[in-house]
């Protein structure tokens, strides 16, 4: 067990944040994306 400083241990936690948010936020858009698309596709309106 390697022995970690707080600086370490705060800036890991700073970056699996980061990543946390970003991957979450990618996802909302990708499942909104697909959503309105299936959406536009059973009433059969393509314009937006």
């Amino acid at each position: 067990m390697v022995h970690l400083d707080t600086n370490t241990i705060r800036s890991i936690i700073e970056i699996g944040t980061t990543v946390m948010l970003s991957l979450s936020t990618s996802i909302c858009i990708l499942f909104v994306y697909f959503y309105t698309r299936l959406i536009n596709q059973k009433f059969g309106n393509t314009d937006y």
